[in-house]
């Protein structure tokens, strides 16, 4: 937890610094950290990139094949097409 907490507040290159210096008190800590926000740098920007794809081909589509006991549920599914004006749609296939 430390190390997160580490990655959120040094900068990248001050990781990287530390990490380089090797010290005594932490010798994982510095470590685990640099690689925790360099694996979320490129989660960051993978996931950005995607989502511009996703984007291009006209949004996220639902498709259901049955409905939930909980009309909740259902609900959720159709909202996770079109989040905060994003294109997208939804279609249910129920007998």
């Amino acid at each position: 937890m430390e190390s997160i907490e580490m990655s959120n507040t040094i900068g990248l290159e001050k990781l990287q610094e530390r990490v380089a210096e090797v010290t005594e008190m932490y010798p994982l800590c510095d470590a685990i950290a640099l690689a925790y926000a360099t694996v979320l740098k490129d989660c960051e920007i993978h996931c950005f990139d995607e989502g511009a794809e996703v984007k291009t081909l006209g949004g996220l589509h639902v498709i259901g094949t049955s409905l939930h006991e909980s009309r909740r549920i259902d609900n959720q599914l159709r909202g996770r097409a079109g989040r905060q004006g994003d294109p997208g749609s939804t279609r249910f296939m129920v007998r």
